[in-house]
């Protein structure tokens, strides 16, 4: 953010009423300040601070707003999620420079807390948003609060399910171990079970596992419910919280978006990518397993482990991350309490990338075997990659990693889509629209697309 003079005015209601304009006006001011990917100024944080505020007070008086002026504040949440993770990844780099000539400078010190300080605005300015976007909620709803403790179930269920969960087809019948079983022994074979089911590689399942299974928007949906009873109460509130539910609705709705502009119901493969379909299935395997050689090492095995962690643990344990490993913190929490899954994949990891990939049975181990693989092969720039460095190069875009994109416009970048458990390879045009090269479903998409983006690393 650049610096400037420019003061913070108080907002009142007299200069308001002198500013004028509808609610809808008042949020196009905002899209246009706070929607976009240059670098902003400290006047146009000013501004849109200013135009939240009028847009509050308009909805308080009863007016409304329409439904594109409330796509343009959703817009805007994702843009300033995106925002905060590149200037996330900015002071990473910094960090790792200021490594290299041995200790930080005053000035790379005063940098990074620079970008701390403005992080920490942009995810204030992000609550106000959502802040607008809840109450905009409430207005459209005549003041009648949705069902908060429906809302409030689904998203306690969505962070305490795993990743792989939404991915697999759906188990008919349960496993019991026996009485005697140890309960860490009895989750572990539960953990094996569910790492053993294979992809779901169609989108047709049964209604019980659709109602299951929660979108992006719809979580996006219930934040908004949750925060909309939350503003309505007269109790005192902690602002952490609105903080939180705000970063919630902001990762799913980029989510949403991604999902809408890569998300196909078919499979679909270019005429670029028509080669792959005709290569034979030693050439594949040879393939496949040159990638997965990549990481046949220490820093391999690191990685195959915290892949596996990230699909199996719940959401609400793993987070997200700019970095191939887990942090620290989240690696000696699933260590300390969910130790069962702390085992398989450390199994897994001792095992080795190749070994898994000839001999495993499990889809999951696999796919990690061959995702560690191409992390060694894409993850680049400092001389502890697997720690330090944005994980894949921004190549691999996975529902549990925050990365900027990479530097390359022109790049292939793989992205899973959760909801259609399809790897989608694109690179982006000009426009910026995303140019799908392949869509195909389960785990042969996975292989499907790393074929394709083998050819382009």
């Amino acid at each position: 953010m650049s610096d400037g003079d420019e003061r913070a005015s108080v907002v009142s209601e007299a200069s308001y009423r002198e500013r004028g304009g509808s609610a809808d006006v008042i949020v196009k001011k905002v899209f246009a300040r706070l929607c976009h990917e240059r670098e902003m100024s400290t006047k146009q944080h000013l501004d849109a601070a200013e135009a939240l505020a009028d847009a509050q007070k308009a909805l308080e008086s009863g007016q409304t707003v329409s439904g594109e002026a409330q796509m343009e504040l959703a817009f805007t949440c994702a843009a300033l999620m995106r925002r905060v993770t590149r200037m996330r990844s900015q002071i990473a780099l910094l960090q790792y420079a200021s490594g290299e000539t041995g200790g930080s400078s005053s000035s790379s010190l005063d940098c990074v807390n620079h970008i701390e300080a403005d992080i920490g605005n942009i995810r204030h300015t992000l609550m106000l948003v959502f802040v607008v976007v809840s109450t905009a909620d409430l207005v459209a709803r005549g003041g009648v609060l949705a069902d908060v403790a429906a809302a409030r179930t689904l998203l306690t269920d969505a962070l305490d399910r795993s990743l792989w969960v939404e991915l697999v087809k759906q188990s008919k019948r349960r496993s019991e171990a026996a009485e005697d079983v140890e309960e860490n022994e009895r989750q572990r074979m539960e953990m094996e079970e569910l790492a053993d089911r294979p992809f779901a590689s169609s989108e047709v399942s049964s209604s019980s596992w659709r109602e299951a299974l929660a979108q992006p928007g719809a979580l996006a949906g219930a934040a908004v419910r949750v925060c909309g009873a939350i503003l309505s109460d007269a109790g005192d509130y902690e602002v952490a919280q609105l903080k939180h539910l705000a970063d919630t609705f902001g990762r799913s709705t980029a989510a949403q978006l991604s999902i809408q502009l890569l998300r196909s119901d078919r499979s679909f493969c270019s005429l670029n990518c028509q080669t792959i379909t005709s290569t034979s299935d030693r050439d594949r395997e040879n393939a496949m397993v040159s990638v997965v050689r990549a990481a046949e090492s220490e820093s391999g095995q690191a990685v195959l482990r915290d892949l596996v962690l990230s699909f199996l643990a719940p959401k609400r344990v793993v987070g997200t991350r700019r970095t191939l490993l887990l942090p620290r913190d989240v690696a000696d929490a699933i260590n300390k309490d969910l130790p069962w899954l702390a085992a398989i994949a450390h199994s897994a990891a001792m095992q080795g990338a190749e070994w898994v990939w000839r001999h495993s049975r499990s889809e999951l181990k696999r796919m990690c075997a061959l995702l560690a693989g191409v992390a060694l092969l894409t993850t680049k720039g400092t001389d502890d990659v697997i720690r330090k460095a944005t994980a894949f190069g921004g190549v691999v875009q996975l529902p549990f990693l925050e990365v900027p994109n990479p530097e390359r416009r022109t790049q292939h970048r793989l992205a899973l889509v959760p909801t259609s458990r399809a790897w989608v390879l694109y690179s982006l045009q000009s426009s910026g629209q995303p140019a799908v090269e392949v869509s195909k479903a389960g785990f042969d998409g996975l292989i499907f697309c790393v074929l394709a983006l083998r050819n382009s690393l």
